[in-house]
């Protein structure tokens, strides 16, 4: 099983978990996500609620960004998927990841890169 953990709040953030918990090769070891409650109405996926509130009752775990590097060693997760995260990942937070972390982003580039 390759270990996710997806990053960010919006609605697309819990289409990936989603996607993730249904797919046969990949388990999601956690989220990152502010245990806040967020209106989306204006995000693809209105009907879908945020990660926090789609994770809470799941057996998902809820970290803070640098919980990261002490739960996991270096490598230890296969892939981070960023769904509009609005933290900002340090070399060191990359590192616990085999293959990095995609960033999936909704703004037209480059005027609103980030």
């Amino acid at each position: 099983m390759r270990s996710v953990v997806v990053l960010g709040n919006i609605p697309l953030g819990t289409q990936i978990v989603k996607l993730l918990e249904s797919h046969p090769n990949a388990t999601v070891d956690g989220v990152v996500c502010r245990e806040e409650e967020f209106s989306f109405d204006h995000h693809a996926f209105p009907e879908e609620p945020g990660v926090y509130e789609y994770v809470r009752n799941r057996d998902i775990e809820i970290f803070e960004l640098d919980e990261l590097t002490t739960t996991f060693s270096d490598g230890e997760l296969y892939l981070g998927i960023s769904a509009r995260n609005n933290q900002v990942l340090q070399e060191h937070h990359l590192d616990v990841f085999q293959k990095g972390v995609v960033n999936c982003h909704g703004g037209i580039l480059p005027a609103y890169r980030g």
